[in-house]
Parts: structure tokens; C-alpha cells; sequence
């Protein structure tokens, strides 16, 4: 939507000759319908975003006896700046400036009567501004450091992989004065709102994984593992205290939530031979302290609503806490690639995966954002050996099925307030749908067989499929009033083709030829 100032009357005809509809929101904002070619057109209006980022990487390597050393140091700076207020142009209300140092340090041994192994120290410092006036997150500083050690060992039929790990991680929110357009102020200014309050989250934990696999026959491979694992909380878990643009609710952080740890148990079995690959994997995944959003209720029992933030109507209040969860699924493969029919691949998969929050009431039993059962299906043709012209020349048409997910977070209650759309749209299940891809890419040859130029055209939802993806962030807010019916939520993409080119470049010194390639989409 257009966000426009003013109170207009009547109505008026867009490109296509529809009768646009306009929306009142109290006396001074209105929502417009953008017309057809606004609708197609790439021209940004108000709202546009601005991401710049730099990165400065030192990778080394030094051989040491039969083993090495890689030593990795990285600085990175990533500033994401937004034009999100449409009654005001060319103002960056969001704008986080972010400086990360990285570092990996390890030492990776060679193989000594079939053992291999490798232990270092890898972490992060992070500094994170606030340079505009719309805040969700806190200033904060970060620390976090972990060491490892990984064994591989392999005898007669089996081969053992485990690894052991103690992370620790640091943050420092800042307190943050403000006053109320969002400008900065200082703590003794006395129009100073305090935003938000500085506070320390330290965490620390072990984590770890033992495997095995058994080569029960040439064809037959068996695996199982158990991992213990470990998770800090983040900045926006922790520290949060404001309206989240992209899904237009207002979260609220725990400075004292626990690290997340879990137990994770998982077998499969694989076999292969000249004419198929076929695999099914099991898992069951534990978590203690998981960490979710989850609805805030009023003092008298009434969900809380948020409706203080310029800019923003009612938005439901969320704060972050914790629970168990318990994840249970898997996937089972089949990839048929016959011996007498080398120019053809089929391959196929079907993922599921089922996930409750324990001691939580009907409505809220399930988390959020757990993906539907989903089935693929891709046929390739793969022709090598084309003509003195072509070489892998390829083909292939995929299928994707993703089946209604009736296993929602039933949140529809923190919609009240709003409109009757989005709070249906809570209550109803994400509908099942069906995508379908296809593919074309050749490499060109010389005369004497080297490569001109290789050519990939790829089109995925070839028919322009309207879904709404039940992993979308989208898909409950807004309501789209220029729909017909009206519906909530922003569509997936639609069709979508992309060209692919890579042309290699060719020096020589005389002795060497270099081959260098270049990829422009």
C-alpha cells in the first residue's frame, strides 16, 4: 500500500478501470490502492530499503608435519538503512549499523592409522549502532568465544565421528535516551526518554555429538547419532522493545532468558548401487528452554495491544519466553539413475516433520513457523556427450507438492482489535499447493574442445502459481484490500526466469594456460 496524508474523497479509476477502494484510518491517514503498472513497476515509492556491506578477509594455511594450521580473521561491516515512514521522504527511520571481527584458529591433523582429528578456538566481537528513530533492538556489544576438538576413527567396517565443544557468549545492551520523534538524546537532558535499559546476558555451555557408521555391505550403509546441543539467546530475543516492521507486531526481550540445550537422536539407512540411491532418515529432537514468541496477556486477561507507535495502528504484543519442545520427522529418498539409461535421473523426496510445545494449552501447542509435510520430485535428462558443439547439456522438470499444514500456532486471539481478516487468517490452516520448475544449460565448445561459454535458463513456478508459503512471515499481515475477495497476507513469489552465463577467459605465459571464468545473471 500507498501511504498517503490527507483526507480524500471519492474515488478514482486505475489503469485497469477498476473502482479502487479507500480506507480511513482516523481522521488524518488513508490507505490507496497502487494502480495496475504500480503494482508491476520497479520504480521504488517511498518506502525502499539500502543494504551496504563490506567485508575484509586474511585466510591462512601453514603445513606442520603431516597436519596443518588454518588461522582465518575477518572484519565485516553491515549497514541496513530503510525509508519505512511514507509521510516522510529520503528519512532513514531505520538505520543499524553493525561492525563484526571474526576468527577461526585450528589445527587439522593428517591421517594416522585411520585416525584424524582437529581441535582450535573460533568467536566474535560485534558492535551494533542505532543511527535512526524507529527502535526495536538495543545498542548492544557482544563477545562470544568457543574451542572444539573433532576425532574421526574408522576400523574393519565402521567409522566412528565425534567432537566435543564449550561455547561462551557475552552481551551488553546499552541504555538508550531518546526523545519522542526517536532522536538521540543524552541521559541529563531533561526531555530524555529512557528507550531502553542496560542490561548483561551471559551464557555458556557444553555441546557435543557422537556417531557411527557400519558399512554393513558394499551397497548397505547404516548411521546413528546423538548430539547434545547448545544455543545462546540473541540480541532480539534478549532485548527487543518495540514494533517489529516486518511482521507488524510489538516484541518484548528477556534479559534473563537460558541458553536453549538439547538431546538429539538420529538413524537412517542409505543404500546404493549402479541403478539407485534410496535413503530414509529418522530424528527426535528434545529442546529444553526453547525460545518463542509467545502472546502477552493485559492485567484483567485481555490480550495487550500496542497502539502508541507512530506510524502503526494496533499491533499485538509479544514477549519472548520459553518452554520445551519436542520435534520428531524425517525424509526418505529415492534417486533412480539406471546403469542401461545413463542419460536419465530421477530423484524424489518426502520430508515430515511434527513438533508440539509441552504444557501449553490447545491453542498455542504447536510453534510457530514449523514447516508443512513436503514432497519433490525432479526428472533430468543429462546429455554429455551431445554433439562437438554442446557438452552436459542438461534438461530437467521438477515438481514440488507442499501439503495443507493443519498444525498452526493459534494466535488468533492477539488479532483482536484488528481486523476480521487477520484474525481469520489466524485460524485458518495454510492451504496445500503445487509448484513446478524447469530447466535448460549447455556448455558451448571450440574447435579443439574447450569451453566458449556455458548457458543455464532456468523458470521456477512455470504456472505463475498464487500460494502463500506457511514458513512466509507474510502471511498473516496485512490484509490486501485491492484483492477480490480480500485476503490477508503477501503471495510467494510467482513465475520467475532467470539467465545465467558464465564465460571462461584464457591467459597464457607461454607454458601455462589459465583459465579464468566469469558469471553474469
Amino acid at each position: 500500500f500507498q501511504l498517503e496524508t490527507g483526507i480524500v474523497d471519492g474515488t478514482r479509476d486505475s489503469a485497469t478501470g477498476t473502482l479502487e477502494k479507500q480506507m480511513a484510518l482516523g481522521d488524518s491517514v488513508i490507505f490507496v490502492i497502487p494502480t495496475d503498472h504500480e503494482f508491476k513497476s520497479y520504480t521504488p515509492l517511498v518506502i525502499n530499503q539500502l543494504v551496504r556491506h563490506q567485508k575484509l578477509v586474511w585466510d591462512n594455511s601453514f603445513q606442520l608435519n603431516n597436519g596443518r594450521i588454518t588461522a582465518l580473521v575477518a572484519w565485516q561491516q553491515n549497514r541496513r538503512q530503510e525509508n519505512n515512514d511514507p509521510t516522510v521522504a529520503n528519512t532513514h527511520n531505520i538505520d543499524y549499523l553493525l561492525n563484526t571481527a571474526n576468527y577461526d584458529i585450528r589445527f587439522i591433523s593428517g591421517d594416522r592409522n585411520r585416525l584424524t582429528y582437529s581441535a582450535g578456538i573460533n568467536g566474535l566481537y560485534q558492535n551494533s549502532k542505532n543511527k535512526g528513530t524507529l527502535l526495536l533492538i538495543p545498542e548492544y556489544d557482544l563477545f562470544s568465544l568457543g574451542g572444539f576438538v573433532l576425532v574421526n576413527k574408522s576400523f574393519g567396517k565402521f567409522l566412528i565421528n565425534g567432537g566435543l565443544r564449550y561455547d561462551f557468549r557475552s552481551f551488553h545492551g546499552h541504555d538508550n535516551f531518546i526523545d519522542s520523534n526517536g532522536n538521540q538524546l543524552s541521559a541529563s537532558d531533561p526531555q530524555a526518554i529512557h528507550r531502553f535499559s542496560a542490561y548483561s546476558s551471559d551464557f555458556n555451555g557444553p555441546s557435543g555429538s557422537l556417531g557411527v557408521v557400519y558399512h554393513m555391505t558394499a551397497c548397505l550403509d547404516l548411521k546413528a547419532n546423538i548430539s547434545r546441543g547448545f544455543r545462546a539467546a540473541n540480541v532480539a530475543e534478549t532485548g527487543s522493545n518495540g514494533i517489529h516492521d516486518g511482521t507488524v507486531v510489538y516484541e518484548i526481550g528477556d534479559p534473563g532468558l537460558k541458553p536453549e540445550t538439547n538431546w538429539e537422536f538420529d538413524l537412517s539407512a542409505t543404500y546404493s548401487n549402479a541403478n539407485i540411491t534410496a535413503e530414509i532418515d529418522l530424528f527426535s529432537n528434545w529442546i529444553d528452554n526453547y525460545i518463542y514468541p509467545k502472546p502477552l496477556q493485559a492485567k484483567h486477561g485481555t490480550d495487550s495491544i500496542n497502539n502508541a507507535t507512530p506510524g502503526f495502528g494496533d499491533a499485538p504484543v509479544f514477549k519472548y519466553t520459553q518452554g520445551t519442545a519436542k520435534l520428531a520427522g524425517g525424509e526418505a529418498v529415492l534417486d533412480i539413475h539406471p546403469l542401461a539409461l545413463p542419460w536419465m535421473d530421477w530423484y524424489n523426496s518426502f520430508s515430515l516433520v511434527n513438533a508440539i510445545l509441552r504444557n501449553e494449552p490447545e491453542a498455542n501447542r504447536y510453534p510457530p513457523f514449523i514447516p508443512p509435510p513436503r514432497f519433490q520430485s525432479a526428472f533430468r535428462i543429462n546429455l554429455n556427450k551431445a554433439s562437438k558443439r554442446f557438452a552436459h547439456t542438461y534438461f530437467k522438470a521438477g515438481l514440488e507438492y507442499d501439503f495443507k499444514q493443519t498444525h498452526i500456532y493459534d494466535a488468533s486471539s492477539v488479532y483482536q482489535g484488528l481486523s476480521a481478516y487477520e484474525l481469520a487468517a489466524s485460524q485458518t490452516p495454510s492451504n496445500s499447493y503445487t509448484l513446478v520448475n524447469i530447466g535448460i544449460g549447455t556448455d558451448f565448445l571450440r574447435q579443439d574442445g574447450s569451453t566458449t561459454c556455458s548457458l543455464y535458463l532456468v523458470v521456477n513456478n512455470l504456472f505463475d502459481v498464487a500460494y502463500l508459503d506457511y514458513m512466509s512471515r507474510f502471511k498473516y499481515y496485512p490484509a490486501n484490500y485491492s484483492a477480490n475477495p480480500i485476503r490477508v497476507g503477501v503471495f510467494n513469489m510467482g513465475r520467475n526466469l532467470s539467465v545465467k552465463l558464465t564465460v571462461p577467459l584464457y591467459f597464457s605465459d607461454g607454458n601455462i594456460i589459465y583459465k579464468v571464468s566469469k558469471t553474469t545473471r
